[in-house]
């Protein structure tokens, strides 16, 4: 009984394994289009991260960050690269906040 229990836990723990390296995969995978409504992808952004932290995933600010960047059309790169490399998630989400109004 010992080892059903054991084979039991070790297929728990690679399955919510798996599940946790996919959802963070698909919040790597979001990607915003220049028509789209950018407050609302900052929202998904957001949720799906709040989401793979709740699985176990250690994603820090830092790497949320680059998230939000990598998920921006090359269209945006004018301001990507004026962003500091010592900013907060809410100061990265503000100045690319303002950009997407001056854009739309």
């Amino acid at each position: 009984m010992v080892d059903i229990w054991k084979s039991i836990t070790l297929l728990y723990e690679k399955a919510s394994e798996i599940v946790t390296l996919n959802a963070e995969q698909e919040l790597r995978n979001l990607k915003y289009s220049d028509n789209d409504d950018f407050p609302n992808h900052i929202t998904l952004l957001k949720n799906k991260l709040a989401y793979v932290r709740t699985l176990g995933a250690k994603i820090s600010d830092k790497s949320f960050i680059a998230i939000i960047l990598n998920s921006l059309p090359l269209s945006w790169d004018p301001v990507v690269a004026s962003i500091p490399k010592s900013v907060s998630v809410n100061e990265v989400i503000s100045q690319l906040h303002t950009w997407w109004l001056k854009i739309s």
